[in-house]
């Protein structure tokens, strides 16, 4: 009986010293997220991106142009700077000096009691956009190389077509006009 209280009361113990570390990695998600996003910089024209984030945050893209210049963040530093300067009523600058100073993206939500989920469904919606664009693309490259092909094939028959050496010369002999294939 006495090592079914102590089983039971090592679990309980367990169950809540993990607690808080749950409620860190929530935390931690921002600081994933941003550092997907900054990835897609590869992927996505940048004039598209920083045109998406400008319409998500708000925020014109002339002013996003700058805060990238003056930050050095890439697409997830400014999406999320960006909603966590939406959500708290700080500004832009006040969020890169908490960042600056060593401060997570989740403890400056954390601490700004700033609610995850209005955060993360920005960043949900500004991935899916940023996908859509990626498969366009992807879709355009295929359409593009079947293009190439298709022409390819058409010029690959027996018979010459015009551009591929096909022409008719006149030939003038003793006073008379002939044509003669080249």
């Amino acid at each position: 009986m006495n090592n079914r209280f102590c089983l039971a009361g090592a679990l309980l113990a367990l169950l809540f010293s993990t607690a808080p570390l749950r409620a860190d990695d929530e935390y931690l998600v921002l600081d994933r997220r941003a550092d997907e996003f900054d990835r897609w910089q590869e992927r996505v024209d940048y004039t598209y991106g920083t045109t998406v984030i400008a319409k998500e945050t708000n925020v014109p893209m002339f002013v996003l142009e700058e805060q990238r210049t003056r930050s050095h963040f890439g697409y997830g530093g400014l999406m999320i700077a960006n909603a966590l300067a939406l959500e708290t009523g700080k500004s832009f600058d006040e969020i890169i000096a908490l960042k600056s100073s060593g401060y997570g993206w989740g403890r400056i939500a954390r601490e700004n009691n700033v609610n995850l989920g209005r955060i993360v469904s920005r960043l949900d919606r500004v991935d899916g956009e940023f996908r859509q664009a990626e498969n366009k693309s992807e879709v355009g490259e295929v359409k593009t190389k079947e293009k190439v092909k298709e022409a390819k094939s058409r010029h690959t028959s027996d018979k010459p077509t015009r551009g591929q050496g096909q022409s008719k010369v006149k030939v003038k002999t003793r006073g008379k006009v002939k044509e003669k294939h080249k």
